[in-house]
């Protein structure tokens, strides 16, 4: 698949913030930052417009303020197993909520661009990531049988 689209910029509003601050959990944990959803929420009117500016400004000036992009790294016991092992615990990250919003803003802007310039094969969508792997990787032993070009790129959009 060939494609001569390119991805200048990214369109989006103060609606596009409120969109997705709405589709954050209340009950989740601040990041670095102590900044809890629920406050961001009850506040979302008020704070949209200059978040959006934020985001806006961070993309054009290619760098995002260390509080956002900062983690505390907890653990979190695995039920039914040894509480004194520590492979008994999964680590999970808490990050800004803010940053959390700002990610679901610009993956509706990659999603969009994907989807418009044909980069997402339908086959992709509703599938599990080890069925797609199984059928990437067939798809590769075959052009590589071939001896035709691979060009891959990888993203996860779940989480």
């Amino acid at each position: 698949m060939s494609s001569n689209a390119v991805l200048l910029d990214y369109e989006f509003d103060e609606t596009d913030v409120i969109s997705a601050v709405n589709e954050l959990k209340t009950n989740t944990s601040p990041g670095p930052d102590k900044f809890p959803a629920v406050l961001l929420k009850r506040i979302l009117h008020a704070v949209a417009k200059p978040l959006q500016r934020i985001l806006h400004q961070t993309i054009h000036m290619n760098e995002i303020p260390k509080i956002l992009t900062s983690s505390i790294v907890c653990p979190i016991y695995k039920p039914g197993k040894d509480r004194k092992e520590p492979s008994s615990y999964r680590p999970i990250s808490l990050t800004s909520v803010i940053m959390r919003a700002f990610e679901k803003v610009i993956k509706k802007q990659l999603v969009a661009y994907f989807e418009e310039n044909s980069f997402i094969n339908e086959s992709q969508k509703g599938r599990s990531c080890l069925t797609q792997l199984l059928k990437h990787y067939d798809e590769i032993l075959t052009d590589m049988e071939e001896e035709t070009q691979v060009n891959v790129l990888y993203v996860d959009f779940e989480k």
